[in-house]
């Protein structure tokens, strides 16, 4: 077939593939609208985190705990696990793949979710972590996602997604035992930037943990390209 008729039906087929991709997202944008984000949380979360933003969600959740190295008192306690050395970091961020994709999947009062929370209060009874710490963790949670949307996606988040975001995170911080929980997102973002101006400070066990983990991220990118990959995941952080 010539390349005069091939050309046409392949514009004619992406103008349709993106007209519908418009058409569909401007669906969904009006049935989370039309979600109360209180009561509706889970679901609200679902079409943001899974339909909407899946690649960008994953990344701002995984950037999330990537910026929880750089906090001292976290990566001590983590590089102290011994679950940051080459043989064990994979575990580790399977793991917590696993239970954050669950508790995003099932409402954290169900039975997956449940069991999901559990064994999350299991892992860290083991360890000294204070309320601050986790707190801090758990606001990391809250902004990232949202962030990543705005700085790479085609739009930013709704009020309603950023409200249904912070209801469901912070439902599952109260059920970790986590007190002192801010009451809106905004006091939430002030916690988490003074938090970060008074304790984001170099150690070595940063370096560690966030090593290990950058290592396996890049796993997946060819050698010969893992050290322009790393420049680029350096200019996505703060």
């Amino acid at each position: 077939m010539s390349v005069l008729y091939v050309f046409p039906v392949v514009v004619v087929m992406v103008g349709m593939w993106v007209g519908m991709c418009h058409h569909l997202r401007r669906k969904r944008l009006q049935l989370i609208s039309s979600l109360d984000p209180v009561r509706d949380a889970l679901a609200v979360c679902r079409m943001t985190y899974f339909v909407e933003f899946p690649f960008l969600s994953k990344k701002g959740l995984e950037f999330a705990l990537f910026k929880t190295f750089a906090i001292p008192t976290i990566s001590k306690v983590l590089a102290a696990t011994r679950q940051f050395s080459p043989a064990n970091v994979i575990k580790r961020y399977d793991d917590t793949h696993i239970i954050v994709e669950e508790l995003l999947s099932s409402h954290v009062d169900s039975l997956r979710g449940s069991h999901a929370l559990r064994r999350l209060n299991f892992i860290h009874s083991h360890y000294n972590i204070s309320n601050d710490d986790f707190l801090y963790t758990l606001s990391t949670f809250i902004l990232e996602p949202k962030r990543f949307a705005a700085r790479f996606g085609y739009r930013n988040w709704t009020e309603n997604e950023t409200t249904a975001n912070f209801v469901m995170w912070r439902s599952i911080g109260i059920r970790m035992g986590i007190k002192d929980i801010p009451e809106t997102v905004e006091e939430m973002e002030r916690f988490s930037l003074q938090y970060e101006a008074d304790n984001m400070v170099y150690a070595h066990s940063n370096r560690t943990v966030a090593d290990a983990t950058l290592d396996l991220l890049l796993s997946i990118v060819p050698a010969c390209l893992r050290p322009t990959a790393r420049l680029f995941v350096y200019c996505v952080l703060d």
